[in-house]
């Protein structure tokens, strides 16, 4: 039995869960690619094309303390609300589980037909873009999900401020100038005269009476 289903180009914000039937010690034969460049996974998903990075095949022990809805929502910023929505299949999951997004399919257009072992359980809305899938956690760190990356500055938004720094103090220069020169203008303007105005001014002193000149 198959499950066909269209994968559109440039989809993103997409988590499909699958579940694998086979036992834990068949993972790494199934996932691992041969000299063709595909593998057993890839071949039950029906894709042609898929990155590695983004699609992963585990078993739920490694999850002990977390569990899979803590995984999908704190690992992999799935919606809660998607969450709660298919909790009960998310719950009713045990061995061996597929989770594969949307960046695994290079947002290219593909057509899946999902065969066995792998079926087919939801397909989730992220609540927000995880930048990329991180490790499942070992066995020195279960139940410790990847931490989500939140923070952390950019360096285009750290050079967008000293910018907006070195302009802020470029228009004050600038102000400084223009008030400096108007000043200088206007002392000069009323100080400086020329010598026909200080003889006109010499001449017309009323002193000149008083010395009886």
């Amino acid at each position: 039995m198959s499950d066909k289903f269209d994968i559109k180009a440039g989809e993103s914000g997409l988590v499909r869960l699958f579940g694998v039937d086979i036992p834990v010690d068949a993972i790494d034969g199934f996932i691992e690619r041969d000299a063709s460049g595909h593998s057993d996974f890839m071949r039950a998903l029906g894709s042609k094309k898929l990155d590695d990075t983004y699609a992963k095949v585990f078993a739920l022990d490694d999850l002990e303390g977390l569990g899979l809805a803590g995984y999908l929502s704190e690992g992999l910023g799935v919606s809660d609300i998607d969450i709660s929505q298919h909790l009960s299949l998310i719950e009713g999951m045990a061995g061996v589980v597929a989770v594969v997004a949307s960046p695994a399919f290079a947002r290219e257009a593909q057509t899946l037909v999902v065969k066995s072992p792998l079926r087919r359980v939801a397909t989730l809305r992220e609540d927000r873009a995880p930048v990329k899938f991180e490790p499942l956690p070992d066995a020195s760190a279960q139940g410790q999900a990847p931490a989500p990356k939140t923070g952390q500055w950019s360096d285009a938004r750290v050079g967008g401020m000293v910018a907006m720094g070195a302009l802020a103090v470029m228009a004050l220069l600038v102000i400084l100038i223009v008030v400096s020169q108007t000043s200088c203008v206007h002392w000069v303007q009323k100080s400086w005269t020329t010598p026909m105005q200080r003889y006109s001014r010499l001449m017309t002193w009323k002193g000149w009476d008083s010395l009886g000149i």
